[in-house]
């Protein structure tokens, strides 16, 4: 018998070839990909040639997700039992004054 991820697969699979779609699914799930205290600083933007860009709100959030992004690639990826990204890129939403991180 076939479980229900299996049955859904190739209908994720075949939706996440439009990037668009695939972060609109990105979005809904973040909080169960990522936890939910991650979720709350962090938020999918856009997929483009497997690069997911991340939304966060200050250049430290940038640096502590750099040294996490084997383990975000990693999570994202096994929540949706492909390789949907194979790298991350870190955009600060509102810089503080002085801010050079963007």
């Amino acid at each position: 018998m076939r479980t229900v991820g299996s049955l859904f697969l190739p209908w994720l699979q075949e939706i996440v070839r439009d990037q668009e779609v695939a972060v609109i699914f990105l979005r809904e799930f973040w909080p169960r990909i990522v936890g939910t205290p991650l979720a709350a600083s962090t938020d999918p933007l856009r997929l483009r040639g497997r690069i997911l860009e991340i939304g966060v709100p200050d250049s430290e959030w940038v640096a502590v997700l750099r040294d996490m992004t084997p383990a975000l690639i990693s999570k994202v990826n096994g929540f949706w039992n492909m390789p949907l990204v194979r790298g991350l890129h870190f955009r600060v939403l509102h810089p503080q004054p002085g801010d050079l991180s963007i």
